[in-house]
Parts: C-alpha cells; sequence; structure tokens
C-alpha cells in the first residue's frame, strides 16, 4: 500500500491529523511571507543607502564647489568665475586661454633706468656728455671747417672766418643750453653781451665775442655740404642724419627705457 493512500486512510479517521496539517500549512504560509517581507525590506533599505550614498557625494560635491567660488585666491585659468571684491559679484570668462605665450614685447630682459656708465653719474655736466660724446663733436667740428672753408671767400678779413675746434664748439653749445635755462632765447643777443649797464651775461662775454657768436650761429653744420645734395635723394634728413644716429646709439647704450 503506498503512502498516500496511508495517509489518506489515516487523516480520514483521525481528525487530530487534519489539525496537524492545517498547523502546519498555516506555518509553511507564515514563513514564505515573512521572508517576502524581509526580502522587500533587504531592497528598500539598499535603495536607501544608495540614495543616501548619492546624496552625501553630490553635497561633498557642490560644498567642494562653493569652497572653490568663496576663495578669493583662485588663480587664473582654474576657473570659469573670478570673485569680485565685494564677495557677491562673480566675473565669468568663456575659453580661458591656456598656456598663451607671452609677446616678446611684453618680454622685461632688462630692468628700466640708466646703464653702464650712466650710474656712475653725478653732476649734469656728466650726464651730457655722455650723450653729446667726442665723436659727435668731432663730426660737428669737421663740418662746420668746412662751411667755413667755403664761405670764407665772403669775408674781408681771414680771422673773421677762421676754424673752429672741438673746445670752441663745445664752449657754443654750452652757452646756447645756459641762454635757454635762463630764459633768454627771445632777448636780443645784443644785451647778454652787453655789460655797459651790467645787464649783460658774464658767462657770455667771457667765454666769446658777440661777433664770434652770431659767426657759429650762421655756420654751424652737422654734414657735409659737399655731397648733401646726392645723399638728400634717397634721405630727406641727409643734414643730420649722422648726428642722429650717433644720438640715438648713445642713448641705447646708456638708458634702458621701460615697456610702458
Amino acid at each position: 500500500m503506498s503512502e498516500q493512500k496511508k495517509r489518506k486512510v489515516e487523516t480520514s479517521n483521525d481528525p487530530n491529523v487534519w489539525l496537524k496539517w492545517y498547523h502546519e500549512l498555516s506555518d509553511e504560509s507564515d514563513l514564505s511571507e515573512s521572508s517576502k517581507d524581509e526580502d522587500e525590506s533587504d531592497k528598500e533599505e539598499e535603495n536607501i543607502l544608495t540614495e543616501s550614498e548619492h546624496n552625501t557625494e553630490s553635497e561633498q560635491e557642490v560644498a567642494e564647489s562653493e569652497e572653490v567660488e568663496s576663495d578669493e585666491d583662485v588663480p587664473l585659468g582654474s576657473s570659469s568665475f573670478y570673485i569680485g571684491k565685494d564677495k557677491i559679484t562673480k566675473w565669468r570668462k568663456a575659453n580661458p586661454p591656456r598656456n598663451v605665450k607671452t609677446r616678446s614685447h611684453n618680454i622685461i630682459i632688462h630692468l628700466p633706468g640708466p646703464k653702464g656708465k650712466a650710474r656712475e653719474v653725478k653732476t649734469e655736466v656728466a650726464a651730457l656728455e655722455l650723450f653729446l660724446d667726442d665723436n659727435i663733436l668731432k663730426t660737428i667740428t669737421a663740418c662746420t671747417n668746412i662751411y667755413i672753408e667755403k664761405t670764407r671767400q665772403e669775408f674781408t678779413r681771414d680771422r673773421d672766418a677762421r676754424s673752429t675746434d672741438e673746445i670752441e664748439i663745445r664752449a657754443f653749445i654750452g652757452l646756447l643750453f645756459l641762454i635757454g635755462t635762463m630764459r633768454c632765447s627771445r632777448k636780443n643777443i645784443h644785451l647778454l653781451w652787453d655789460n655797459s649797464k651790467g645787464n649783460g651775461i658774464e658767462s657770455c662775454y667771457l667765454t666769446m665775442s658777440e661777433k664770434r657768436f652770431r659767426f657759429f650761429l650762421r655756420c654751424l653744420r652737422f654734414d657735409n655740404i659737399n655731397d648733401r645734395n646726392m645723399r638728400k635723394e634717397l634721405d630727406k634728413m641727409a643734414a643730420i642724419r649722422e648726428v642722429v644716429e650717433l644720438f640715438t646709439n648713445n642713448f641705447e647704450k646708456y638708458f634702458s627705457p621701460s615697456n610702458i
């Protein structure tokens, strides 16, 4: 006799067996429901944990971004905005340049100011001699003597058109500076040399005569007049080109200008 049939027979005759089966079935159903509830609760807890982790990560990112926004020492190029002095205004920059090469004219190679011998200068005369050096004086003296030789026949006496030297040219240029600093450039030259009433300038009439001073005003030259016309066809500044270049070289030699 099979087990199922035995079981049917026993259950049909004994009422306690029915109660036992009922309790067993109810326990199994409760277990299945409790396991389902536990599985659902576990899933809910996992979802809550993942959401909390995601929220904490987002909060950390927001906090980090706020720290960057509130930082006043944000370096250029590290973010797309900058904080104003009022700590409220934000200045945004679209596509900030990265690794931009500095232009050559903005690169400071030498500090601005005097250099070389110019740093040792203590007086105004020494500073003037740096730029108005011996080469310039020699050029002016040679060119002036060429013009004097060419115009000497216009004078009745040779002593009225005698040649000059570097010392006299230096003295003449010094008188021009003196007259300018004393604001006498618009005065009559005769009054500057006239000492009959004590109105003249002592440095003027002791350095050279009024006639010689007027002679230099007429004959002073900065180039060779014999070939000036040929050079003037190519250069409109032919009359002063050589002296100007000497001056420019001296400025570059003893002074470094700033980039501003």
